[in-house]
């Protein structure tokens, strides 16, 4: 993918996939941060990925990589600050 595809892309999904980001995590900084680092990870990885879709991905990646992940640790350390020691 070339500089300004990339540009292009970003500035057409960063603001949705925030906000989709955003609904799942509900902490607008977690939120910009994962997809800070998907659209990082594709940049750096784009040769060796094979993706029919960038924004079908974009939106998986969001979605199961990263939110799920910081929800189940957010889960996990609310469940250890509120039960008695």
């Amino acid at each position: 993918m070339e500089n300004k595809e990339f540009e292009i892309l970003f500035r057409k999904l960063y603001p949705v996939l925030c906000r989709y980001a955003f609904g799942l995590v509900k902490d607008q900084a977690i939120a910009e941060d994962i997809v800070q680092e998907q659209f990082a990870y594709l940049w750096e990885n784009d040769g060796r990925l094979k993706i029919i879709s960038d924004k079908a991905y974009l939106f998986s990646v969001v979605k199961t990589n990263q939110s799920i992940t910081f929800i189940a640790i957010r889960t996990v350390v609310h469940f250890r600050h509120s039960t008695p020691d």
